[in-house]
């Protein structure tokens, strides 16, 4: 099976008989991936996307994959949808709620199939998950909170203040934080709350944090997760338990995360979208949410650091380390 190519390609018609046919890029399907910055997470996404994409018959002979990033630039991320609107692309598959934001306007003329947006209603995508509108559909990465917390206190049940870390400007973020807060009150816990506008924030933050606290949250967000470098010495050396909502933050140095495997949603959403080419109506794809089959990913060095075991978790989840 021929590898697609990503990339922007020119189409060079060749003049013959006084004219040039079109027929061939006419037949070609054109995939507009569009990703809000280069970390992990995403990329993995992307990755598994265009894999299931081929697996599903589509190559470079019938298909084209026109990839851009907007390296953290939100001002970048419209003229990247213009583009994709200027080179006709059959659907547009924006890689976080920022990019998926930004492409809804363009959803009256090309189907949307989002990939890693934690609450597309809040982020005013669609109004229902069921029977997802705007023409817009696709796969969320909810983060589990109450599974990702109840693992935390399953290893520290003396636990009586939470810390919450996030990113004030993301939806996808303050969605996760609501629901611990909501997790918290459910609970008893106390929270200590601290939100941040850019990375330059962050050491004062945790730092803040660390002081405070019995253990910190962080739920799925995009400007933490390009600063995990300084958020794992500050609290490895406080002795101070990060409970992630992505599984890369635990790879960078976070304790632990329930989740799903990120490639699962590439996968979906590449499924997704041979099903709209196939005639089927968005409307009639529910958005998907992955709730059940998680696993339990444990960052090893951190446990060391902190003096734990998973042990009481292990018969609950399939269990994936990083070191």
């Amino acid at each position: 099976m021929k590898r697609l190519k990503i990339g922007i390609i020119v189409c060079l018609c060749i003049v013959f008989m006084g004219g040039c046919s079109s027929s061939k890029s006419e037949e070609k399907v054109k995939i507009g991936i569009v990703q809000i910055s280069e970390h992990e997470s995403l990329n993995i996404i992307r990755e598994a996307y265009i894999e299931e994409f081929e697996s599903l018959g589509y190559n470079e002979d019938n298909s084209e994959i026109i990839y851009q990033n907007a390296n953290g630039d939100m001002t970048n991320l419209k003229t990247i949808m213009e583009q994709m609107a200027a080179d006709d692309v059959d659907i547009i598959v924006p890689i976080s709620t920022p990019c998926a934001q930004v492409a809804a306007p363009y959803a009256d003329d090309i189907p949307v199939v989002f990939a890693a947006v934690s609450d597309p209603v809040a982020a005013g995508l669609m109004d229902d998950l069921e029977h997802p509108n705007n023409n817009i559909t696709g796969v969320s990465n909810e983060i589990q909170v109450d599974q990702i917390l109840n693992a935390g206190m399953t290893l520290y049940p003396e636990m009586k203040t939470l810390g919450l870390l996030y990113s004030s400007g993301e939806v996808n973020a303050v969605s996760s934080i609501e629901k611990a807060k909501s997790y918290a009150k459910e609970h008893n816990l106390e929270i200590v709350e601290v939100a941040i506008n850019n990375t330059a924030d962050i050491q004062s933050a945790v730092q803040t944090l660390n002081e405070q606290v019995d253990a910190i949250f962080i739920p799925n967000d995009n400007t933490i997760i390009n600063a995990m470098d300084i958020v794992t010495p500050l609290t490895r050396e406080a002795k101070i338990p990060t409970f992630c909502g992505v599984d890369t933050f635990v790879k960078s140095g976070g304790l632990l995360n329930v989740g799903i495997d990120y490639v699962e949603i590439g996968k979906e959403a590449a499924q997704m979208s041979k099903k709209i080419l196939d005639g089927t109506p968005v409307e009639e794809l529910p958005v998907k949410v992955f709730k059940e089959n998680l696993n339990l990913y444990v960052n090893e060095t951190t446990a060391k650091e902190l003096g734990i075991t998973f042990d009481s978790l292990v018969d609950s989840y399939p269990v994936v380390t990083f070191e």
